[in-house]
C-alpha cells in the first residue's frame, strides 16, 4: 500500500509535530504494517485549499492508495494511520477541538438550519474504539482513499464555500473540509470518525477535551413557558425529563394536574392565565422530543415572525399544530388571553388555532423539530367539540379547511 502523509503548512510549520510527533507516526505505522510504502508531501503557503490541492495533484501524478491529512497546528497519536488503515473505511478522522473557547469538537452533524448547517456532537458520550458516521469532519488527520478522489473527477479539488469569511450569517460560508465531506456525501460516500483518534491542538496551551465545557444549551432572548396538562403526574414528570433533555434552549416547565377533568384545551387556557412569557408550548404528558424540538422552533418563529409553530408530530406535517408553540402578543389578541377558543374541551381547539395562523400567514413550521404524542389508547374525537368547530369554520374567511 502507498500512503501519503500530506501537511499543508499556511506559514510555519511546528517544531513539536515536526520533529517528534510526524517521526513517531511514521515509525509505529512502519512497524505494525510491513511492506507499507510512505511519502511526505508539504505544500506552504497561506491559502490552505490551495496547498491541498498541489498535494493531491502529487498524489493522484505517483498513483498514491490513500491520503493521510494532517495540520502540523495538532499533535496526534502515533498509532492514527495503522488504525484507519484498519479500520477499512474509506474516509475516517480523528476527533480534535476548536483552538478558541468554547473548544468545541470539529465534529458534525447536519442540522437543518441553512445559515448554520452543521452542528457538533457530543464527542465526551462516545465509548473508547467506536467507529462513528458523522457528516462533517475537520481536516486535521483525516484519512481518504485516492478511490474517494477519483470518483469525484473535477469536484475533488479543494475549495471554500462562495461567502466563506464574510462577518454576516448567509448561506455557503462552509470551510474547504466540510465542502469536502458534503461532495463525498454527494459522490455516496461515508464520514466516519474514531473515538480513540484524538488529535490536540497547539495553541497557547493544547486544546484536547478537557477544554470543552460541552453542549451547553443556547440561551434564549425570550421566556418560553412548556405547559403540560396531565391526569398522571408521575408520567409527566418522566415527560418533562425528556423534554428537557432534548430542548437545546432553556424554558420554565409546568405541569398543570387536571384534577376536575375540565379537558385539555380549558387547562392550558387557565395555566396561562397564571403564567408570564413571551412563547407558550402547549403539549402533553404523552409527548416525546426529537433533538433540539424547541431550539429549532423557537429560531423558525423568531426568523419568520410567526404566530404559531407547528411541531412535526408524525401526521400532520405542520398542517395542523396538534402540538404548538405560540406568541403571546398574538395569543392575547384572539381569545382575551387565552390560547384556545374557550368553548372546546379536549379537541379542535388546535385545529381552530391553526387556521387563524393560516388565514395571516403566521403558521410556522420546520419537520426537523420532532414533538409527537404516544398514546396507544387513542380514541374518538369529543363530539361537541366537533359540532362547535363546524359552526365556527363558517366564519374563518379566505382558509381553506384542511380538516373537514
Amino acid at each position: 500500500m502507498r500512503v501519503c502523509i500530506g501537511i499543508p503548512v499556511p506559514q510555519t510549520i511546528n517544531p513539536d509535530f515536526a520533529l517528534n510527533n510526524l517521526p513517531q507516526i511514521i515509525e509505529y505505522t512502519k512497524a505494525h504494517n510491513p511492506g507499507i510504502e510512505l511519502f511526505t508531501i508539504h505544500k506552504g503557503g497561506v491559502m490552505t485549499s490551495s496547498n491541498r490541492n498541489y498535494i493531491l495533484k502529487q498524489c493522484l501524478e505517483k498513483q498514491i492508495d490513500a491520503i493521510l491529512w494532517l495540520d502540523c497546528d495538532q499533535i496526534y497519536p502515533a498509532d492514527i494511520l495503522d488504525t484507519f488503515i484498519k479500520s477499512g473505511k474509506d474516509i475516517i478522522g480523528s476527533i480534535y477541538y476548536r483552538r478558541s473557547e468554547p473548544f468545541s469538537p470539529v465534529v458534525y452533524v447536519y442540522s437543518g438550519n441553512p445559515t448554520h448547517p452543521y452542528r457538533t456532537i457530543d464527542t465526551k458520550s462516545l465509548q473508547k474504539g467506536q467507529i462513528v458516521e458523522v457528516d462533517g469532519i475537520g481536516f486535521g488527520g483525516m484519512f481518504v482513499k485516492m478511490d474517494v478522489y477519483k470518483k469525484m473527477g473535477p469536484d475533488m479539488w479543494m475549495r471554500y464555500g462562495r461567502n466563506f469569511g464574510i462577518p454576516v450569517e448567509m448561506t455557503d460560508q462552509e470551510s474547504h473540509d466540510l465542502i469536502f465531506c458534503k461532495t463525498a456525501h454527494r459522490y455516496g460516500f461515508k464520514i466516519h470518525i474514531h473515538s480513540s483518534i484524538r488529535a490536540a491542538h497547539i495553541g497557547e496551551m493544547l486544546i484536547t477535551e478537557e477544554n470543552w465545557k460541552g453542549n451547553e444549551p443556547e440561551k434564549s432572548k425570550h421566556k418560553i413557558a412548556v405547559i403540560i396538562p396531565s391526569i398522571d403526574v408521575v408520567r409527566a414528570n418522566k415527560t418533562i425529563n425528556q423534554l428537557k433533555a432534548k430542548a437545546d434552549i432553556p424554558a420554565d416547565y409546568y405541569i398543570v394536574e387536571d384534577k376536575m377533568r375540565t379537558g385539555f384545551m380549558k387547562t392550558i387556557n387557565q395555566a396561562v392565565k397564571d403564567i408570564q412569557a413571551d412563547y407558550y408550548v402547549y403539549t402533553a404528558e404523552d409527548a416525546y422530543a426529537g433533538k433540539s424540538w424547541l431550539k429549532l422552533a423557537y429560531e423558525a418563529m423568531i426568523k419568520y415572525d410567526g404566530a404559531l409553530f407547528a411541531f412535526n408530530d408524525g401526521k400532520y406535517a405542520g398542517t395542523l399544530a396538534t402540538f404548538g408553540m405560540v406568541e403571546a402578543n398574538w395569543m392575547k389578541k384572539n381569545y382575551e388571553g387565552n390560547i384556545f377558543y374557550p368553548g372546546y374541551h379536549s379537541h379542535y381547539g388546535d385545529t381552530e388555532l391553526t387556521m387563524l395562523a393560516l388565514g395571516e400567514k403566521k403558521l410556522i413550521y420546520d419537520p426537523n423539530s420532532v414533538l409527537i404524542e404516544v398514546d396507544y389508547k387513542k380514541h374518538g374525537v369529543n363530539i361537541d367539540d366537533k359540532k362547535l368547530y363546524n359552526q365556527r369554520k363558517l366564519t374563518f374567511k379566505n382558509v381553506p379547511d384542511l380538516f373537514a
